[in-house]
């Protein structure tokens, strides 16, 4: 609990929408359990038992996303999110929450006074790269938020004659597999506009599929000349 007051003492302008996410999980809560509550569990033929039977199960979705978090400005203990679910908001960089979460619970076992993002790319958790979330991995998925004025770049119509998928900035038909980020000298706008917003991003996964492949190779070729 003290890893989490430490965290959450530094983001206070959440406290607002994590408070009223909190009242409407918990009046959710409440009106399941007595919906639960008046109606027979196992009555056959009954929709009203149907009913809280799946009621029942959300319910048990809700609880296995929550916690108990300490709000340190008002001294109380509140109904949040898992930290899986809401790490990759806060994060900076918006690394991927899965990804994340498995380096938050190694923060929590640790006895380190700094917040957890902190001591990811700064503190002790700098030097750990833990092999079921390694950090190259960390580094690469990260989720990229688009301006109002970047949407229109991704923007999908279907042409009614053909059925066809078509780039809505400019017409071009949508390929898939994507084809390469390069700023070829034929280049339409949109694809010099999209290799700028997403280059950087994927070259670093390039970058490490090109040691990968000539890696495997390497191994495949002395596999085969020590077998000679």
């Amino acid at each position: 609990m003290q890893h989490a007051r430490t965290l959450f003492s530094r983001l206070p302008s959440h406290a607002a929408a994590f408070a009223a996410g909190t009242a409407v999980g918990a009046a959710a809560y409440a009106a399941t359990r007595k919906t639960r509550d008046d109606v027979p569990a196992k009555a056959p033929g009954n929709p009203a038992a149907a009913t809280a039977r799946a009621e029942e199960k959300m319910r048990k979705l809700q609880t296995s996303a929550q916690e108990r978090v300490h709000w340190a400005a008002m001294d109380q203990e509140l109904l949040g999110l898992q930290p899986r679910l809401w790490m990759e908001v806060l994060d900076p960089q918006h690394r991927y929450a899965t990804l994340l979460h498995h380096y938050y619970r190694r923060w929590q076992l640790s006895d380190t006074r700094a917040d957890f993002f902190n001591w990811l790319d700064n503190g002790q958790g700098s030097l750990i790269d833990l092999p079921h979330a390694p950090k190259r991995l960390l580094d690469e998925w990260v989720v990229v938020y688009l301006r109002r004025e970047e949407q229109q770049y991704f923007a999908v119509r279907i042409e009614p004659e053909t059925g066809r998928f078509l780039w809505e900035v400019d017409g071009s038909p949508v390929t898939l597999p994507s084809p390469p980020l390069l700023c070829r000298e034929d280049a339409s706008s949109r694809e010099l506009a999209v290799a700028a917003l997403l280059g950087p991003t994927l070259e670093k996964a390039s970058r490490r599929d090109t040691l990968l492949a000539a890696a495997r190779e390497e191994v495949e070729r002395r596999v085969g000349s020590r077998e000679e």
